[in-house]
């Protein structure tokens, strides 16, 4: 079980780590040192005792694994699908079937469950999240015009294209992807405007399934509760006092009664909850017509935004500080240790909005956002909930010799 929880926990670091929520935390921290701290470390030691030819290995295995499009993470994805699946059908399928408790007909749901997630899982491997060309580029910057909060006309050097608004180059197809939300190494394929449905029916199954074989186990536990009668019953520990049987009491009977399944209903319950995070947060998203892209966007912004607040505030004050007379001499002489303390976390704040300002995305358009209100950003491109689930549901499709019609 331990070690069940340890790998739980890596794999929510890797889901979560990098998001807004966490990336500033201890998540994020521990999220970075396991896709590149520890990585680096790794290599500079094995450089170390192997010698200069490390560093070759080292760049071409971060070249097939991060910089181009690979298997992996599918594979590891269906092998989780196989083991769980395996699982339920020798651990809780095959010998609760003479019992009573399962039948027939729980096995056929769980194969067309199965039948329904894989035609999905090849759509979202094969159909394509759409693309910006030369013969639909006028459509797309008419129908998703620049905004000019957190899109700005620019070309993009690789297709040497104008990128219209909402779109974003994908270093792992090589194209730039209309209304770009993120790339899914799950489904081995980008996500944007023409397979974001997909997507999100590929989620809704995987959540199904996992939901359907945790009541399968519910109903066998329920089954060995009622047989063991422990309600009706007095149970007494070594010593002879009476044991109230409560939650506790039940979890540790059924964790003795039936451990296989019991340990795969919670790690199927830890997939259910990873799973309705991403599908609530994609829905939110969707209902405000913002792709997880622009959701990033945003949040640069608005600290781009305050970093510059919190150094025109911080200059402001040491501009407005008063000259050294003789009395604030002493008075600072007195108060030395504190005022030294004040001025390095001035100075520090000066640094740290002067570095972020660098390494943002948006401080080269500085001069056209400064007067927007951090606190009060404006997505232009929510239509609506209604209009924005319709444009989900029934993206416009490009057609190079015809005009789009507003949706």
């Amino acid at each position: 079980m331990i070690t069940l929880g340890i790998g739980l926990f890596i794999l929510f670091v890797l889901l979560f780590g990098p998001t807004p929520r966490f990336q500033n935390g201890r998540i994020g921290k521990l999220y970075r040192f396991l896709t590149s701290t520890f990585f680096i470390k790794l290599r500079n030691l094995l450089v170390r005792i192997f010698g200069s030819g490390m560093n070759s290995i080292f760049n071409m295995l971060g070249k097939v694994f991060h910089g181009e499009r690979n298997p992996l993470v599918l594979i590891i994805y269906l092998w989780i699908i196989y083991y769980e699946t395996t699982e339920w059908y020798q651990g809780a399928y095959k010998p609760f079937e003479e019992l009573g408790v399962m039948t027939n007909s729980n096995l056929r749901t769980v194969s067309v469950m199965l039948i329904v997630l894989a035609v999905v899982i090849i759509c979202g491997i094969f159909v394509s999240p759409g693309e910006i060309t030369n013969s639909n580029i006028r459509h797309y910057l008419k129908l998703y015009p620049h905004d000019k909060i957190i899109y700005f006309e620019e070309d993009c050097p690789t297709c040497n294209l104008r990128k219209p608004a909402r779109s974003k180059h994908c270093r792992m197809l090589n194209k730039c992807i209309p209304k770009y939300d993120h790339y899914c190494g799950w489904l081995m394929n980008t996500i944007g405007e023409r397979n974001h449905r997909i997507f999100v029916l590929f989620l809704v199954s995987n959540l199904t399934i996992c939901l359907y074989v945790c009541y399968t186990m519910y109903c066998i536990f329920k089954f060995k509760v009622d047989k063991s009668k422990m309600f009706k019953q007095v149970f007494r520990d070594s010593k002879g006092n009476i044991l109230e049987v409560g939650f506790f009491f039940m979890i540790s009977f059924l964790r003795k009664v039936v451990p296989r399944i019991f340990k795969q209903f919670f790690v199927l319950l830890f997939i259910v909850f990873l799973l309705l995070t991403f599908l609530f947060n994609n829905l939110f998203l969707i209902c405000k017509n913002m792709t997880t892209n622009e959701a990033t966007k945003f949040k640069q912004l608005k600290e781009y935004l305050l970093l510059q607040q919190k150094s025109q505030n911080t200059l402001s004050i040491v501009a407005h500080q008063p000259e050294n007379t003789e009395l604030t001499h002493i008075n600072n002489g007195l108060n030395n240790g504190n005022n030294n303390n004040k001025q390095n976390e001035t100075e520090t704040d000066l640094e740290n909005a002067k570095l972020n300002s660098k390494i943002n995305p948006y401080a080269k358009h500085h001069d056209q956002i400064s007067q927007l209100d951090p606190k009060n950003l404006k997505n232009t491109y929510n239509k609506g909930i209604f209009l924005n689930i319709k444009q989900f549901l029934f993206p416009p499709s490009i057609h190079p010799n015809r005009e789009f019609q507003d949706i």
